[in-house]
This record gives C-alpha cells, sequence and structure tokens, in this order.
C-alpha cells in the first residue's frame, strides 16, 4: 500500500483516535447558568406560575465532582437546591413524586400540580454516587427518535433534566457529518445516500451492519439529512444549557463502497452478510 493510496484511511483513523484522547474520564461539565436553565425548566413543565413559589440554590459539587441536591421549606417557599442543573432537576422531580404524587413521563409533562405547592415537613438531601448518569443506546434512538422534531426533543431533554441524566447520547444528525468528510475524499453524493441505512434504522447503518435505504422509495433524502443535522445543532445547545456532556459519535471502522474503489490499494476487509440479509445490503466495508 503506497503512502498516498493508504493517507485517507489514516485521516480516518486519527478522527478515531482524537475521540478516544477526548474520552478521558476528566471531563468536566460544561460552564451554565444553572438558576436560568432550571427556571426555563419549570416554566415549560410546571407552568410560569409557579416560579414564585421555587427559590433556586446553586451548591457546591462533592469531591470528586459528585453532585448534590437537596429541597426544603424556607420563607414560606420551596426551595430546591443543587450543584447542577441536573441535580436540581432531579430534585424538583422527587419533591414532585414524593409530596405532590405526580411526575413527568417519557411523552409529555401532564402533571397534576395543586394551585399552592405543599409544604415541605423536613429538609431531603440527596448525593449522587457517581459523576455522570448516563442515558439511552444506539438503537433506541434510532428506531424510537427519528421521526421526532423539536417539539418533542425538547420535551424530552427537560425529561432528562428531571431524571438527573447529565450525559445523555446525541446520535441525531451525523450523516451530515460523514457526507461532507468523505466528499473530501472525493466520494460522491449519491454513493453516500446508498452508502447510509434509512431513515426508521439508521442504527444498524451507524454501526456496520447493514447499508442503503432498504426501502421502495429510494436513497435516504439529503433534505432529512440536512433537516437531522439542525435539529441536533438544537439539541446540543439545549444539553449545554442543561450543562450536559453528551456522548456523540465516532468513526465506527466502516467507509462506503466508493471510496474503496478510489484507493484501490488500500487495505479493506468486507463484512459478512448481518443476519443473512442479501449482500447488497450487508456486506459493508471495513
Amino acid at each position: 500500500m503506497t503512502p498516498g493510496r493508504s493517507w485517507p484511511m489514516l485521516a480516518l483513523w486519527n478522527i478515531v483516535l482524537m475521540c478516544c484522547a477526548q474520552a478521558h474520564p476528566h471531563v468536566d461539565f460544561p460552564k451554565h447558568d444553572t438558576i436560568s436553565a432550571v427556571q426555563g425548566l419549570i416554566s415549560r413543565t410546571m407552568g410560569s406560575q409557579y416560579l414564585s413559589q421555587i427559590d433556586l440554590e446553586v451548591l457546591p459539587t462533592q469531591e470528586g465532582g459528585n453532585d448534590v441536591a437537596s429541597f426544603d421549606w424556607h420563607n414560606g417557599r420551596l426551595r430546591v437546591s443543587g450543584s447542577s442543573a441536573s441535580a436540581m432537576g432531579f430534585a424538583l422531580h422527587k419533591y414532585l413524586k414524593d409530596l405532590v404524587h405526580t411526575q413527568a413521563d417519557w411523552d409529555n409533562h401532564a402533571l397534576n400540580l395543586p394551585f399552592v405547592l405543599p409544604i415541605v415537613q423536613a429538609p431531603v438531601h440527596i448525593q449522587k454516587g457517581t459523576k455522570f448518569t448516563y442515558y439511552l443506546n444506539v438503537v433506541t434512538t434510532s428506531y424510537s427518535f427519528w421521526t421526532w422534531g423539536w417539539t418533542q426533543w425538547e420535551k424530552h431533554i427537560d425529561w432528562m433534566v428531571l431524571n438527573g441524566i447529565n450525559m445523555p447520547l446525541a446520535f441525531t444528525g451525523q450523516e451530515k457529518i460523514w457526507l461532507e468528510t468523505f466528499k473530501k475524499y472525493n466520494v460522491s453524493t449519491s454513493s453516500m445516500q446508498h452508502f447510509f441505512a434509512g431513515a426508521a434504522f439508521q442504527a444498524w447503518g451507524r454501526m456496520g451492519n447493514i447499508r442503503d435505504s432498504w426501502g421502495p422509495y429510494g436513497p435516504i433524502p439529503l433534505e432529512f439529512i440536512e433537516d437531522q443535522y439542525q435539529l441536533q445543532l438544537r439539541i446540543l445547545a439545549r444539553m449545554q444549557e442543561f450543562g450536559m456532556v453528551p456522548a456523540l459519535p465516532a468513526f465506527a471502522g466502516h467507509v462506503p463502497e466508493e471510496l474503496v474503489k478510489l484507493f484501490p490499494h488500500a487495505t479493506v476487509r468486507q463484512s459478512s452478510q448481518w443476519g443473512g440479509f442479501p449482500e447488497q445490503f450487508t456486506c459493508v466495508y471495513m
């Protein structure tokens, strides 16, 4: 394999190494306006009329960076304290579940709330046992969320905060990045559209199990790829607003067929027929 032929493959592997370096365990959470973020959470989930009944207070984290939170009754108001937005959100949700007997579910925030919030008789303190609370897997994200727009995602990110999640998977929109990346190596747009799996089962394409859309309506539309990318930008901005560390995708090791033809001296292998499906839809190049 000549240096000129192998360089694109090495460049792609550099992406992998950079991502691994960034996955060092000493990860810092992004700086965020905790009070403002939780006020927005309260307004969206409970209603802005409850802001006047709730005081918010920022606490320092435990040694090692683990979150702490609490809620109590102070000067005639509910006081929710926490070392991060997700810690405060978890404490608020615990108050709603334990004292108001209502909770936000996955799909909506149909909370059954009294006009006046009930008094907390004794302070409740929460200490987190780990620094990170991870959420989601790549398959659920693919087949459950692919039709979602910002309305559903905004509600779901709020639900994450109410459950103390601070490291959610953020897999949406990555096809735009791969499209632009492989374009630099002269891979055509049409080839990339056949490289990507269909919208409802992108997880298996992203993992290198399958390729192409499998559907009767042709390859995945470029408009869908762009819309998902723009949606991801909003998702990441809101996660950062809450001080989360999103788990982003990296290079999985498989490449479009056209790249193999463009660099014939590169060392490439084809995978086996995953699940017994036809070769044209599996047997990806790695």
